[in-house]
């Protein structure tokens, strides 16, 4: 269960950084993924996390390209 947790947190953890990330420098955000990398070291198994917090910063990217454009439609 523990193992779950982690890559659960990676992946949130991956999506966050890269939200706060896209806030201070914008769209060249996309290839900074980096940030997520280095938080889920603190979380194991590393090599079921690294790939989660990935999939959390690619999840960050497509969320906030689906809420702006839909935002600026309206």
């Amino acid at each position: 269960m523990g193992t779950l947790v982690s890559i659960i947190l990676a992946f949130i953890g991956g999506m966050l950084v890269y939200g706060l990330t896209y806030l201070s420098v914008k769209e060249r955000a996309n290839s900074l993924p980096a940030g997520a990398l280095v938080g889920s070291l603190v979380l194991s198994p590393w090599y079921l996390v690294m790939p989660a917090a990935l999939f959390g910063h690619l999840a960050g990217i497509w969320l906030l390209k689906f809420v702006f454009q839909h935002r600026n439609k309206g």
